[in-house]
């Protein structure tokens, strides 16, 4: 009797018997251990690359960074650190997500899975798009900006690695994770979180906080300013487009 007891409450206590908290704790846990892992090895592969990865950020800016100084010993070992972490976050992004959509499938019904799938699946094509457009017309039109001062009153420029990878990276991430705005915007309205009537009355107050946006998150010059503005104005407008239709 005391062995069919004593077997009886090793049952209890099995992991298939746990609170569905605890259980959604220890499926949590595991999502975040592996995303960590898998964020260690990009981190160790882009610091083997960080080398071309370096070049390739100085790109934008051709002709004006070719030759990047640092001024303590331990600088370049500190960007090379840096830009590796930066650029395993980069491509950390899909898995992530991915990691996001398996804990949150299970508690979702049927038409909730066919749309925050396609929502999960357009966020990083939206991300990594934003980042193109940073590196492609932002960064070099501030560039042009910044450099047109060069020569002026017997002031050159001297480009700082520290600060100029940096600064690259920072627009670079920083305008991706930006243009992701409206498309968690669109998710929230069709979680009913918010309502596109109460979004659409305020549209004034958002194009005013759009510019805000930009103007914190983008180099201080206009020109790169309204570079990010336009385009988040847009994403705005068609999210807002996209909520109405989803409403019908």
């Amino acid at each position: 009797m005391k062995k069919a007891a004593k077997k009886k409450t090793n049952k209890k206590t099995a992991p298939e018997h746990l609170p569905d908290f605890v259980l959604h704790l220890e499926e949590l846990r595991f999502r975040i251990i592996a995303v960590i892992i898998f964020f260690m090895a990009a981190f160790f592969v882009s610091f083997a690359f960080c080398g071309n990865i370096m070049q390739f950020l100085q790109q934008p800016v051709a002709g004006a960074a070719d030759k990047l100084y640092y001024f303590r010993p331990y600088e370049k070992f500190t960007v090379y650190l840096k830009v590796s972490a930066v650029s395993a976050l980069f491509f950390s992004v899909p898995f992530l997500l991915a990691q996001l959509w398996g804990f949150v499938k299970p508690a979702l019904n049927a038409g909730e899975k066919v749309f925050f799938a396609g929502g999960l699946l357009a966020a990083p094509a939206v991300f990594y798009g934003g980042a193109f457009f940073a590196y492609k017309i932002m960064l070099p039109a501030a560039f042009s900006f910044f450099t047109g001062f060069a020569g002026q009153d017997n002031i050159l420029p001297v480009w700082g690695v520290s600060e100029y990878f940096g600064f690259i990276s920072s627009v670079i991430v920083v305008t991706g994770a930006v243009f992701l705005l409206p498309l968690v915007m669109l998710l929230l309205m069709k979680a009913g979180i918010i309502k596109h009537e109460t979004v659409s009355k305020a549209r004034p107050y958002i194009i005013i906080a759009i510019f805000i946006i930009a103007a914190v998150f983008s180099p201080p010059d206009v020109i790169s300013q309204m570079l990010v503005a336009v385009p988040l104005y847009l994403l705005f407008e068609i999210s807002l487009l996209a909520g109405r239709v989803l409403k019908k």
